[in-house]
């Protein structure tokens, strides 16, 4: 069980105040969760408090599943992101698809329309794509976390998200999957990597997994660059080895997505949750 904190926070001089998160293994007495918050924004005590108990519950393995994480989330208030967004985006594409595109967060585009991967990153991952004879839109799309990741202010840049961040969004994540029930996962990032290593592997490399209870139910796991490096390096030299490794890595999955299922359940976890031992905070 994950436990949550969100707090807010006066501003001194009666502007805009902030939020914080506390994210704690096991429940924390309420004194100590605000003595840890006010410690992270500078000893500024909240004015409120909001505690979420993450269970991870069962959920429909289908696109049913999927609406019911819709809906179970529509007024998340589990970290301080909440106060920032305008909508939670859960996911693009094909619920019913057997390929999973995981991102660490949405941004500004995304956030504005409630949607991930539809900003210049996501147009530019479609490309790619359909360059390599993929159909973006028999893919299922989601993000490690569904606000977006900034600082203090609706207007501020967007940002990978903070481990404080992917715990408090860990539920949603979890049955998310649980609903897609995804053979193959894209991690377009190394913050998306962390679902599965507590270090990332090799960019453009494809890597099994097999639960040892059920080696049948394998899923296939590939780490790719993610699609706002690439929009960086392209026109540079480096950008033609980057291409030609995306040749060969989403070549693999082209030849492979039509003959395959999706698996019968979702059985790994997310692994950075079993690193998480203390509590955290994050503004």
């Amino acid at each position: 069980m994950v436990t949550t904190y969100t707090l807010s926070h006066p501003a001194p001089d009666a502007g805009p105040g902030d939020a914080s998160t506390v994210v704690s293994p096991s429940p924390l007495d309420l004194v100590v969760a605000c003595g840890l918050a006010a410690a992270k924004v500078g000893g500024t005590w909240p004015s409120s408090i909001v505690r979420n108990d993450l269970d991870y519950p069962s959920v429909s393995p289908d696109a049913q599943g999927v609406r019911e994480v819709v809906t179970r989330y529509a007024e998340c208030s589990r970290c301080h992101l909440s106060a920032r967004r305008t909508y939670i985006c859960n996911l693009k594409g094909d619920a019913t698809s057997p390929v999973a595109i995981v991102g660490d967060g949405p941004g500004r585009d995304e956030d504005a329309r409630g949607t991930p991967f539809i900003g210049r990153a996501g147009r530019l991952q479609d490309e790619l794509f359909r360059e390599f004879g993929i159909d973006p839109f028999r893919l299922a799309w989601l993000n490690l976390v569904g606000c977006r990741p900034c600082d203090h202010a609706i207007w501020a840049e967007s940002r990978p998200p903070s481990r404080v961040e992917m715990l408090a969004c860990s539920e949603r994540t979890w049955m998310l999957l649980c609903a897609l029930r995804p053979r193959v996962v894209v991690c377009l990032g190394k913050e998306a990597t962390a679902m599965f290593w507590d270090k990332p592997p090799e960019v453009w490399t494809w890597h099994r997994l097999a639960p040892p209870d059920a080696p049948d139910d394998w899923v296939m796991v590939g780490h790719a660059r993610h699609p706002s490096y690439l929009a960086k390096v392209i026109g540079m030299p480096s950008n033609y080895k980057e291409y030609a490794a995306a040749r060969t890595f989403y070549g693999a999955l082209q030849q492979q997505i039509d003959g395959l299922t999706k698996t019968a359940a979702w059985r790994f976890g997310l692994r950075y949750l079993t690193t998480f031992t203390e509590p955290e905070v994050d503004r």
